[in-house]
């Protein structure tokens, strides 16, 4: 537990520096933007590292509504999107800006283990306050926020006179002291021990996941229509609570025999549309009561399983959840019925355990690619910046190779997981890449999830990390086709927000947190240019044959050969008339990847680099001028002697 709140809080920082405090947004502050938002972070998110639950949104300054709160009173204001103090401002704009300069103040005071300034900030709730004032303090503050029901009542246990009488700052500096060379959360769990015993809850404040006897566990088949549950869109491990009573306060037929559910329950979660299929798992959260019924979700099935497939295997035939074509809403099944249900789900979805990733920076970065610093840089920025970028350029300076290891480094890490690659060729299509009907075993059609469809979903169930979606060969597909309404969606300022699916009406996005690379030759003369529309959501980095820098000519010199020395000037020399020549130009240089890898050098390497890559593509370059494609081969044949 140490290291997972450790963890967590290390991931909070990375998410909001202290530095990028003074300027963020409204947006990203606000507590509608879910899981990417400051307020949802601060009471969601890492709520493990002290809870700030329940009361009013108030208690953040500002926050975005979806109806207009019914306050009568003075004290509040809003417009038509958010709601906030009026003392804090005239406007929505006005407000915030008061807010931020707060939640700075309140970092550098912690920063500065300045309780006592901290104290005298009033812009947010105290809770709000001394919860961002734990998370900057570099784990020097103890992670609970509330006053009367904690610091004081604690305080007073470890025997100091009069608590109440104390300031918040006096109470912490005092319970500070009393944790000694004790780790942070072990003693943070001593005090939540302690105040148990002071006060016991009366009421469970939040939903607990209950352990039970590994024998009583009991498995289950739900199928959820969207006007109920949308499994494909909720957070791994997010609760929903399903109220089992109707408006009227009777109880839903349909869940009846659901109120034997236990805690650590399995299930298996069906979707009924957009076509019949096992999308996730999950497991009942809280013991089932007479009003609700709690799931968590613990894993979204990047390959959803068809229900022909498992109409198809004969051992699954006498499960009552297969009577009218898998349509239904809550089936108990039995055990061994659900470890057939789980090798099935195994066979299409394996779990992998990962390899220990190994840390990529941009020292290992330079040190493979052959790109100065400050190119690498530009890069970055760019691609975090726009979120979608395409490296174009000649054949071989190493456009793949670069795409990856641009991925790992803004990744700080080589984690294969959190990348796809995908090539584009004439005949690829929106139902490739999205959605669409592709063929089953029995002659029909089924609605099956695209790569990219299933990778954005993926991105959306780790929102803390980045993911990379590589295309190679981008302007080799037919964009418009392939992208179809998601063109909009790929878009930096359309991140989040929804449209809908052509082929099922479903609501869908593209996260935030996923990142798109393109590559693109330049001397492809067969294809058009790129459609302008996808131009306008990219920007475009010229990748260049990498001869004359000097981590390439370390290499060279490296493998100590003569004849590769000649060669590499005659390339240049080639070079030099390919970009001159008014019909060819700069996108059809040679590329310096033809002579990359080696280690200890073999000329027979290197005369059939020449032979049989080189010497094709020059006769197609010039291949209305056999006589200047042959002057060429025979100046580079003449240099291998």
């Amino acid at each position: 537990m140490n290291m997972d709140r450790r963890t967590l809080y290390n991931r909070f920082l990375q998410k909001f520096p202290i530095e990028s405090l003074s300027t963020m947004t409204l947006d990203e502050y606000t507590n509608l933007n879910r899981d990417n938002s400051f307020c949802y972070w601060l009471e969601s998110k890492t709520s493990d590292l002290g809870s700030i639950w329940g009361g009013s949104a108030y208690k953040f300054g500002i926050f975005k509504f979806e109806k207009i709160p019914k306050v009568d009173n003075s004290k509040y204001d809003h417009d038509k999107d958010y709601s906030w103090y009026s003392r804090l401002g005239s406007t929505s704009r006005e407000a915030f800006y008061n807010v931020r300069n707060a939640i700075v103040k309140i970092a550098n005071h912690a920063r500065n283990a300045e309780w006592d300034e901290i104290e005298k900030i009033d812009e947010l709730w105290p809770v709000t306050v001394w919860k961002i004032a734990f998370l900057y303090s570099d784990e020097k503050l103890l992670p609970i926020y509330d006053k009367d029901s904690w610091l004081v009542p604690i305080a007073a246990y470890f025997g100091l006179p009069d608590a109440k009488k104390h300031s918040r700052a006096e109470l912490y500096k005092y319970l500070w002291e009393k944790k000694g060379e004790k780790d942070l959360y072990v003693f943070y769990d001593e005090l939540c021990t302690i105040k148990k015993k002071i006060h016991p809850p009366t009421i469970e404040p939040e939903v607990k996941v209950e352990v039970v006897d590994k024998t009583s566990k009991q498995y289950w088949w739900l199928v959820a229509s969207p006007d109920i549950w949308k499994f494909s869109d909720m957070n791994i491990g997010e609760i929903v609570k399903y109220t089992l009573t109707n408006d009227n306060g009777n109880k839903r037929r349909v869940f009846q025999n659901f109120l034997d559910a236990k805690a650590g329950d399995r299930v298996i979660c069906y979707a009924s549309t957009p076509t019949l299929q096992i999308v996730a798992l999950g497991e009942v959260a809280k013991d089932t009561d007479d009003k609700y019924l709690y799931i968590r979700k613990t894993e979204q099935l990047l390959n959803p399983i068809d229900y022909s497939i498992i109409k198809g295997c004969e051992e699954l035939n006498d499960m009552e959840c297969m009577a009218g074509g898998g349509r239904g809403t809550l089936f108990k099944i039995k055990e061994d019925e659900y470890q057939i249900l789980m090798e099935i789900i195994r066979n299409e979805n394996p779990i992998s355990k990962p390899d220990k990733l190994t840390p990529y920076s941009d020292a290992e970065f330079l040190s493979e690619v052959f790109m100065s610093s400050s190119e690498l840089q530009k890069l970055k920025a760019l691609l975090l910046y726009k979120k979608n970028i395409i490296l174009q350029g000649a054949p071989g300076v190493g456009k793949t190779f670069t795409a990856e290891r641009l991925a790992y480094t803004i990744m700080g890490e080589a984690d294969k997981q959190r990348l796809e690659i995908v090539q584009f060729h004439q005949n690829y299509s929106y139902e490739d890449f999205i959605l669409g009907y592709k063929p089953n075993p029995n002659g029909g059609f089924d609605l099956r999830h695209g790569i990219f469809y299933k990778f954005c979903k993926k991105a959306q169930n780790t929102s803390d990390k980045k993911f990379f979606f590589i295309i190679d060969e981008i302007n080799r597909g037919n964009i418009s086709k392939i992208f179809g309404e998601l063109l909009m969606l790929i878009e930096n300022s359309y991140r989040r927000k929804e449209i809908r699916l052509s082929y099922t009406d479903e609501p869908f996005s593209v996260p935030d947190n996923l990142y798109i690379i393109g590559m693109m030759n330049t001397a492809d003369r067969s294809l058009a240019l790129i459609d302008y529309a996808l131009r306008r959501r990219f920007s475009f980095f010229e990748m260049k044959p990498a001869f004359e820098t000097e981590s390439f000519r370390k290499y060279i010199l490296s493998l100590s050969n003569e004849k590769l020395n000649r060669i590499m000037g005659g390339i240049q020399a080639l070079n030099k008339d390919i970009r001159e020549d008014n019909s060819l130009g700069d996108g059809f240089c040679i590329g310096h990847s033809y002579f990359c890898n080696q280690t200890g050098l073999k000329e027979e390497w290197l005369e059939n680099v020449i032979e049989y890559d080189i010497e094709p593509m020059l006769k197609e370059y010039w291949f209305d001028d056999k006589q200047k494609a042959e002057t060429h081969i025979a100046n580079l044949r003449k240099l291998l002697e």
